[in-house]
């Protein structure tokens, strides 16, 4: 009687941890299903983006378009044109600004001239302010090149007579952004990146538009770029006689649900500054209106 007795107690403790193991197993099992389940959704929207703006930038002729979005740790581009070349105009500043902050290592070792500049460079898009941080603070126009062996932009190319003229595409303007605004990315560290972050998110009015005006998002996150230039200055022209506009815009948007996202926007070619601004907008709209 004894020996059923225990046989019994026995057998309820063993039912019971069988009933406990399955509920916990049947647990984590859902937990997994849910993370998949978002992660699934994060890879949908970028499918999705990589099909509409592929889409959408063969709709352009004549003006050449190409676009790079990192979301949730992935990036695609798309363009219309694989053989040109993006001038930059004023989003070179980012790098500029990135490196000047690298090679200092702290926005407390610049000195208050740097600052100053710094401020001008990126909320004001201040021509000489970007000059003399290349040539003072950096000792060269040609001194981009070690941000873009670091940072492996491998299709960006220097102009050191016309700093403006640096080609960078928009998948290496990802890797610049990349360096500002991912906490993981050690080339600059955080008081480097939240310095930037603030010039970025403080441009002055009438240069706030471009990727953030297709954002409902207060924290936006910018730096464009505008150059009317004929074919002695742009390699993409044929017509030496024909006068159009660089437009680019790149930056980040902080969304307040955390689907946050990296752009860059670069054009050229455009007929007009309105109508290259214009589409820019169009995309950034398109774009956030998926990610979003």
């Amino acid at each position: 009687m004894k020996k059923k007795t225990r046989f019994l107690i026995l057998l309820s403790i063993l039912v019971v941890f069988l009933l406990g193991t399955i509920k916990l197993s049947h647990g984590k099992t859902n937990q997994g299903s849910n993370i998949f389940a978002k992660s699934d959704v994060d890879a949908n929207k970028l499918e999705k983006l990589n099909k509409v703006l592929n889409s959408e930038v063969k709709k352009y002729k004549s003006t050449n378009i190409n676009i790079s979005v990192k979301y949730k740790g992935k990036t695609i581009t798309v363009t219309n044109n694989e053989t040109a070349v993006y001038p930059t105009a004023s989003v070179v500043k980012v790098s500029i600004a990135v490196q000047i902050l690298h090679t200092y290592g702290s926005p407390n070792e610049l000195s208050d001239t740097a600052k100053n500049n710094m401020a001008l460079m990126m909320e004001q898009s201040d021509n000489n302010a970007a000059t003399w941080l290349l040539t003072e603070g950096l000792g060269s126009k040609s001194a981009l090149k070690s941000v873009f062996n670091s940072l492996d932009m491998t299709n960006s190319v220097i102009n050191s007579t016309y700093w403006g003229l640096t080609t960078i595409p928009a998948n290496d303007q990802i890797k610049v952004l990349d360096a500002v605004f991912n906490k993981d990315n050690s080339y600059l560290n955080s008081q480097s990146q939240e310095y930037l972050q603030n010039l970025m998110n403080n441009v002055e009015d009438e240069q706030n538009w471009g990727i953030s005006k297709g954002s409902e998002s207060n924290n936006v996150y910018v730096k464009n770029g505008w150059l009317n230039v004929d074919s002695s200055y742009d390699p993409n022209q044929g017509s030496k006689n024909r006068q159009t506009w660089i437009i680019n815009s790149i930056g980040h948007i902080e969304a307040s649900d955390g689907n946050d996202y990296n752009v860059a926007i670069m054009t050229n070619n455009n007929d007009t500054e309105e109508s290259g601004i214009a589409l820019v907008e169009h995309f950034g709209k398109k774009i956030h209106n998926i990610l979003k």
